[in-house]
C-alpha cells in the first residue's frame, strides 16, 4: 500500500502529528457513541473535504 504525501496538513486537518491525535481523542470523548474494538485503532475513516468542514 502506498503513503500518500499529506497535500493539506494544517489547512483541511491538522498539520502535526501530536495534533492529528488531540483531535481524534476529542472527537472521541465527544462521540455519542465509540465501541470498543478491543485494541489499538490503526486507521480511520474521515471526510475527503477535511476534517474542519463535515
Amino acid at each position: 500500500m502506498e503513503t500518500r504525501r499529506a497535500e493539506f496538513a494544517g489547512s483541511w486537518y491538522p498539520g502535526r502529528r501530536t495534533d492529528c491525535l488531540r483531535a481524534i481523542e476529542e472527537l472521541e470523548r465527544s462521540a455519542l457513541s465509540c465501541p470498543d474494538v478491543g485494541g489499538k485503532a490503526v486507521g480511520g475513516i474521515v471526510p475527503h473535504a477535511g476534517w474542519y468542514y463535515s
